[in-house]
């Protein structure tokens, strides 16, 4: 998922805010320091998906 956000040129303040989450709890999902919510990461898909069209 990291590397379709880099691709897209998306940026991390963005999408936490899109999220309801710091960019800080962003970053360590992304990094693979915490575990993303079943529920959580399907709103980050959808957020991506909205940005790819």
């Amino acid at each position: 998922m990291k590397n379709k956000i880099l691709k897209l040129g998306l940026r991390q303040d963005w999408i936490a805010k899109q999220l309801g989450i710091s960019k800080a709890y962003l970053s360590m999902i992304l990094n693979d320091k915490r575990k993303i919510s079943s529920e959580l990461e399907k709103k980050l898909e959808k957020v991506i998906y909205k940005r790819d069209k």
